[in-house]
């Protein structure tokens, strides 16, 4: 029995999945998410600030601990939008690689989001003739991906529109009102173009979201009741309400911090970037009703990056790195 360890180093937080492989097929064993804020305050000069270095090496020294006292047989850590755009990026990962001996591949958007489908289509967001299109809203890009049911992926695509970056750049009121969504609509139109032109192209009518953002957007809907099997080898997408998702957009607008922190359901790393997450949400629905020729649904994968890094490297028969797992994609 082997045991794998993937790290996501990410530009809000750092996560740990442990799978444990059994008969060909693997089983998470553990997770855990840190709030690192690696990109927060550093977007706008493509720098890694101090205090979020020093941050992410704790996480980290943390992660390698739990790695030693599960045994794992391979380690793969990667980095995300931050380390792509920091120009200290390269001591960031020296640091990581003297003090922890942990080697950090930094991947590219289009590879970041390969791996982020290759988890979610393991939960069966799609069913009958559905077109899917994922959504992965991190710290400092979101993700996107479009691929039929049972079907290899069609189209998939990184754009710098991630909550960090996007707190960073354009210093939002609290709350943000209509008002202040209403001002951001330009840049997010232009930033999401080649994803709204996708949109018009294959017409999804599934919005499969992961990871943090819809993570915490689908714990509010059901008032932080955890889910069955989410992290077991049965883990299903999980269908959620429109309406509902309309309310909580409404709610997220006109709420200060103050109130989104003692919601039910709301993980604090995630309440400061809430408003802009669901702006974002709501932006990309749009366009699939514009364009969809049935009703669009909404749902949320609770597989993303972490599991389709192990679902590759698997693929791979744990190669030493994850060089060889990439497809031909395009920038």
């Amino acid at each position: 029995m082997s045991q794998i360890g993937v790290i996501d180093c990410g530009s809000n937080s750092f996560t740990l999945v442990i799978a444990r492989l059994e008969g060909g097929r693997w089983v998470r064993a553990f997770a855990n998410s840190l709030p690192v804020g690696l990109g927060a305050g550093g977007f706008r000069n493509a720098t890694i600030r101090a205090d979020r270095f020093a941050r992410g090496l704790d996480a980290l020294g943390v992660f390698r601990e739990t790695l030693r006292n599960y045994r794992v047989d391979a380690v793969y850590v990667t980095g995300t939008s931050a380390l792509r755009d920091a120009r200290n990026a390269d001591e960031f990962v020296r640091a990581v690689a003297d003090r922890l001996g942990m080697h950090v591949e930094v991947i590219s958007g289009a590879q970041e989001a390969f791996a982020i489908w290759k988890g979610v289509v393991l939960t069966a967001p799609l069913e009958g003739e559905d077109v899917g299109l994922m959504m992965d809203i991190g710290g400092g890009s979101v993700e996107f991906g479009i691929w039929p049911n049972n079907g290899e992926w069609k189209w998939l695509k990184s754009v710098d529109a991630g909550v960090v970056r996007m707190k960073d750049y354009a210093k939002p009121n609290d709350p943000l009102h209509q008002q202040g969504a209403d001002r951001l609509q330009p840049f997010i139109e232009e930033v999401l173009a080649p994803v709204h032109a996708a949109i018009a192209e294959w017409r999804p009518n599934v919005l499969v979201g992961s990871s943090g953002s819809f993570d915490a957007l689908a714990s509010l809907l059901r008032r932080g009741e955890s889910l069955p099997d989410e992290g077991g080898p049965h883990a299903v997408a999980e269908r959620l309400d429109r309406a509902a998702l309309e309310k909580l957009h409404g709610e997220a607008l006109t709420s200060p911090l103050t109130e989104r922190l003692a919601w039910k359901g709301m993980p604090s790393s995630r309440a400061p970037y809430l408003p802009l997450a669901s702006v974002l949400v709501q932006n990309v629905l749009h366009h699939l009703d514009a364009a969809s020729p049935v009703p669009v649904r909404v749902a949320r994968s609770p597989y993303a990056l972490r599991e389709g890094l192990v679902e590759l490297a698997v693929g791979a028969d744990l190669a030493p790195s994850l060089e060889s797992v990439w497809p031909n994609l395009n920038p």
